[in-house]
């Protein structure tokens, strides 16, 4: 997965969960395919078939640790178990000199 911290890769929850899989991504120049399931507050991200991260957002009670002990970002200060579930949805851009695309996106109501 490359440097960086575990909360920062492709499939985590940025600043709060890591992806459990590693070596998931595929290689630049190939199309990765992503499925994002939420439910109430469960969070199921599947990367190119594999799950790689499951959250239950009720257990993230305070914005400067996680479950885990580990710090949130000071930026990300409210906590998961407060925000709302229902919302817009916004897709992540670019990071530095990282490109970016998009294609086939589907959403649906459960």
């Amino acid at each position: 997965m490359g440097n960086g911290k575990p909360y920062e890769k492709c499939g985590a929850i940025y600043g709060h969960l890591g992806a459990v899989q590693d070596k998931v991504v595929k290689k630049p120049g190939e199309w990765n395919h992503m499925r994002i399931k939420c439910a109430g507050q469960h969070i199921m991200v599947i990367l190119n078939g594999k799950k790689v991260t499951e959250m239950d957002m009720s257990k993230w009670t305070s914005g400067t640790k996680n479950p885990d002990g580990s710090d949130i970002p000071s930026w990300l200060p409210k906590p998961f178990a407060e925000l709302p579930t229902k919302g817009f949805i916004g897709l992540q851009g670019k990071h530095g000199d990282s490109l970016i695309w998009f294609r086939n996106i589907k959403i649906r109501s459960l």
